[in-house]
């Protein structure tokens, strides 16, 4: 309501003063032309009566008696019924500038002040100058009826239209200002609406302006929420999932031993500690994955020869590709471009990619490690004969927790975070990584690195 109340009056002082301003510089106007108007009707008789002197001066030769002229009432179709109403002079001089005629009679037989004389008119007659015809605009020079009239037409003119403005800028204000706060109102709402954890709640966006650009990303952040916070609870829910199973077995044993019911061999201690390890693992990884998704990963990147990583990373699956019948081969180009990175990091993918790989593969098949040189970047790829990847699960296997076999148990599939840490450093480095698969044709998983050669190395 506030709102309201303030746009409506800024819409009116601004209507009012522009208006006010448009009055006053019209009424100026107005006043100006209309004076310079009279005036030139004024002179535009002085020129009349200067035809008539001259046809005085024509008929007499001389100007003795012309004062008679002035005197004879102009009647009551003029401006009055004489000069003196009118506060209009004319004077007529000789050709040496004596005063042989005065509207007002006082200046007779007097040579006009220098100061007080305006532009005369000349009269002329066979040639020679036989005159001067002077027009004077009286100090108490008032406008007639008609002429006052006008101008106070002009000025009533003036006042109602800026009322009339006034008033249609007081009634737009109300009707834009409804339509401003309506929308405003109904985005506070669906804040706090937002604010109460109903994340579901949109606004409706009924414009193409800002109002309607805010409206829209106003439901693009509660979209935004609204997921995150469907996230935040499912790795709640898987958290706790994988947490429950260690612990309950940690639980058991250590109170089984409490209770006296089994001795704390060695092999039962080494139990333990696996469990406690494996959590420390869970731990950790969802740490460095929760880091990589906000952007701040550390990262301490060299340039690095990609061979050689890869030649490490099979020498460490070598042993169990070997004891599966599982043939594990690379191909990396002589020639290839060292590559911009953090060697922990893609390491850490490499690994993810290709254990996953060799789960996922039977005895007697097949796993390729490959990479090429691309125009700005380099393209890794790891390979399997495996059963494939269904076109359902394929979007969502770099989820973290998702699993495609959900018949794998967890101890058997990982722990579930393997390719989502891989989608996480590969993209912390500025990459990307995606899946290609169909079932029962194997799968292959690319991501892509930055080349040191095409990125600007910090020293």
């Amino acid at each position: 309501m506030r709102i309201r109340i303030k746009l409506i009056t800024a819409m009116v002082i601004v209507a009012v003063t522009a208006i006010s301003l448009v009055a006053v510089t019209t009424g100026l106007a107005t006043s100006k032309l209309f004076d310079t108007y009279v005036f030139k009707q004024g002179e535009a008789r002085a020129l009349q009566w200067a035809t008539v002197f001259t046809a005085y001066y024509a008929q007499n030769g001389t100007w003795e008696g012309v004062q008679k002229l002035l005197n004879i009432p102009r009647g009551r179709g003029g401006r009055g019924s004489g000069w003196r109403e009118m506060a209009e002079q004319i004077v007529l001089t000789d050709d040496k500038g004596m005063v042989v005629a005065d509207s007002e009679g006082t200046r007779i037989g007097r040579f006009l002040d220098n100061g007080n004389t305006g532009k005369p008119a000349p009269i002329t007659w066979e040639g020679q100058r036989v005159g001067y015809l002077y027009y004077f605009r009286g100090a108490t020079y008032s406008l007639t009826t008609l002429e006052a009239e006008f101008r106070r037409s002009v000025t009533r003119a003036v006042v109602w239209g800026g009322l009339g403005a006034a008033l249609l800028a007081a009634g737009l204000g109300i009707a834009f200002s409804h339509r401003l706060t309506y929308s405003l109102l109904r985005l506070t709402d669906a804040a706090g609406k937002l604010a109460g954890k109903d994340l579901t709640h949109r606004v409706a966006v009924t414009s193409n302006d800002e109002i309607g650009e805010l409206a829209r990303a106003f439901n693009t952040m509660a979209t935004s929420l609204e997921h995150y916070e469907q996230v935040r609870q499912n790795l709640v829910a898987d958290v706790a999932h994988e947490l429950r199973t260690p612990l309950a077995i940690l639980r058991g044993n250590l109170e089984s031993i409490q209770e006296g019911v089994v001795e704390p061999t060695p092999v039962m201690m080494a139990s333990l500690y696996d469990e406690v390890l494996r959590m420390s693992r869970l731990v950790a990884d969802l740490q460095n994955l929760s880091l990589a998704e906000a952007g701040k990963l550390p990262l301490s990147r060299s340039a690095v020869d990609l061979g050689d990583l890869v030649d490490q990373v099979q020498l460490t699956f070598a042993y169990e590709a070997a004891a599966r019948g599982i043939t594990l081969s690379t191909a990396i180009p002589p020639d290839l471009p060292p590559a911009y990175i953090d060697p922990d990091r893609i390491t850490q993918v490499m690994l993810n990619l290709l254990s996953n790989a060799l789960r996922y593969t039977c005895q007697g098949g097949s796993v390729h490690l490959g990479a090429t040189a691309q125009a700005d970047h380099l393209r890794i790829m790891v390979t399997d004969n495996g059963p494939g990847i269904s076109p359902a699960d394929l979007p969502h296997i770099f989820n973290r927790f998702y699993r495609a076999d959900k018949t794998r148990s967890r101890a058997e599939g990982g722990s579930g975070l393997g390719l989502a840490i891989a989608k996480g450093f590969v993209e912390a480095h500025g990459g990307r990584i995606w899946a290609e698969s169909r079932p029962g044709e194997g799968s292959t998983f690319y991501f892509t690195l930055p080349r040191a050669d095409r990125t600007p190395v910090n020293p």
